[in-house]
């Protein structure tokens, strides 16, 4: 993240270890900024005397004085998934910012589609003002100097600019309106004069392709692609048969849960609605798919017949429920951001009905064996035990008794963006997805049941990079999403009516 001094002639941006830092705006050598430790996205005032930042643990809004003293943590702004992209306005008064979805902008995940809220606060003190639906994609909002706010959102399906006015209570004043059509914009910027608009487009492509698993590692040229089109496919599974994939596309404007033969063919609609479905997984008999929903500003889990009818909430809550997962004795393990794993199964009172949800271990990715004996966590420093360091844990189905998978050393120099754990169908192997430094993709055989750690597929054309480093197999084929992200820079001139 960068933004500009307030007079134009430096550049302030994000650094490693959340420090901040400055380089001169026709170029030099980036100098940290004190007083700014631990603070990140600082964007500073018209006049420069305060900055508005994001701490990087809470992700909550605070602002500090020039030289980062006496920083205030706005109130309700902290959260796993919160402050993005702050602006002030014209007067310095008024700060604007989103929150929610901080994956849109940063990290592997970039581009994410989820709800996120344009808030606007005074910067002086007091409460946030939410001027923004929660149930669209609301981002990078920008002052004009007549005091409206410009922001990004998806409300009429695309991502467009909207325009919302304030009152003197902050609360907006009347419908946001809509400036623009099928722009796609990512985020926006605009000039102090108020005339000019500087806007990203950023677009993505991704699509499902299997490629064999084989003792020798294997490279593009062994790539099979399933589905094809101008889509975004973020996750795909193979039915417990071995005949079909479920999928999730965004093909038809917002992403659906689609179904596909793995050798390819015409794909069948399963879900048709105006939000977006994510995650389709099957269930062990594959007359069943659970799937996650993000609606009404948060994600809930449910579950539908294999043809997509008898659809069935099963956990509804305003937590961020994602990323659900069968087991074989029916029940359904699922992700609850920022870092908790529950499980979640059928009352045995009324068979009809789920339970009430439990925890399950906490962890930033799961994987559980087939035999459903064992789990495969991987966890940050002290979530599984007080002395469990980073790395990938093999526990029992409760998540207890965790036992450090050995380190690989060529994968731990590799390896850039971690992915998905997945076990083979006879429980015994261990497969782990990732993107390397170099900017690679490929699958690990990771050392457990005695097998050794290695690699087992390495994709290295520029077309062929997983999105998502999502991965499932069977008992032949790893599946995956390959696809790639672009953008472009435009301007355009504001015009007030």
């Amino acid at each position: 993240f960068a933004t500009w001094s307030a007079d134009g002639s430096k550049i302030f941006f994000s650094g490693a270890g959340n420090r901040l830092f400055v380089v001169p705006a026709l170029g030099g050598i980036p100098a940290p900024v004190s007083g700014f430790d631990n603070l990140d996205g600082c964007v500073f005032s018209n006049s420069g005397d305060r900055a508005a930042c994001i701490n990087p643990m809470t992700s909550a809004l605070v602002i500090t004085g020039a030289k980062g003293e006496n920083p205030r943590t706005v109130a309700s702004t902290a959260s796993g998934d919160g402050v993005m992209m702050p602006s002030w306005s014209s007067d310095d008064k008024l700060i604007a910012f989103s929150t929610g979805n901080q994956q849109f902008f940063i990290g592997d995940n970039v581009g994410n589609l989820a709800p996120s809220t344009v808030w606007v606060v005074r910067a002086d003190g007091g409460d946030p003002v939410p001027i923004s639906d929660k149930t669209h994609l609301n981002v990078s909002p920008v002052f004009t100097p007549d005091g409206d706010v410009l922001f990004v959102s998806s409300m009429g399906g695309n991502r467009d600019i909207y325009s919302q006015s304030i009152g003197s209570n902050l609360k907006p004043r009347g419908d946001p309106v809509r400036l623009t059509t099928g722009l796609n914009a990512h985020t926006i910027s605009v000039d102090r004069s108020g005339k000019t608009l500087a806007y990203s487009v950023f677009n993505t492509v991704a699509n499902l392709w299997s490629i064999p698993i084989s003792p020798s590692i294997a490279t593009d040229a062994q790539l099979r692609q399933i589905t094809s089109g101008n889509q975004t496919t973020e996750s795909g599974f193979v039915s417990p048969d071995g005949k079909w994939i479920a999928y999730d596309s965004n093909i038809n404007g917002n992403a659906d849960i689609f179904k596909i033969s793995v050798d390819g063919g015409e794909p069948q609609q399963l879900t048709h609605n105006s939000v977006d479905d994510f995650s389709p997984a099957w269930s062990p008999d594959g007359t069943r798919i659970t799937w996650h929903s993000v609606d009404k500003g948060d994600r809930d889990i449910f579950t539908m017949n294999a043809d997509g009818g008898d659809i069935e909430t099963v956990v509804a809550t305003p937590s961020q429920e994602l990323a659900p997962g069968w087991l074989p004795d029916g029940s359904i393990v699922y992700d609850v951001l920022p870092d908790t794993f529950r499980i979640i199964r059928r009352n045995p009172a009324k068979p009809s009905e789920w339970g009430k949800p439990r925890f399950l271990v906490r962890g930033l990715i799961l994987g559980m064996t087939y035999d459903m004996k064992h789990m495969a966590v991987g966890a940050g420093p002290g979530m599984l035990c007080a002395e469990c360091p980073l790395g990938i844990f093999v526990t029992d189905a409760d998540g207890k008794n965790p036992v450090h998978v050995p380190s690989v050393p060529a994968l731990d120099s590799a390896v850039a963006v971690p992915g998905s754990l997945v076990w083979s169908r006879d429980s015994r192997h261990l497969y782990f997805s990732i993107r390397e430094k170099d900017g690679s993709s490929s699958i690990w055989q990771l050392p457990v049941n005695g097998d050794t750690g290695h690699r087992l597929v390495h994709l290295t054309g520029a077309d062929h990079q997983f999105y998502r480093t999502n991965l499932d197999s069977d008992t032949k084929n790893f599946y995956f999403p390959l696809g790639n992200r672009q953008s472009d820079i435009w301007t355009m001139e504001l015009k007030k009516k």
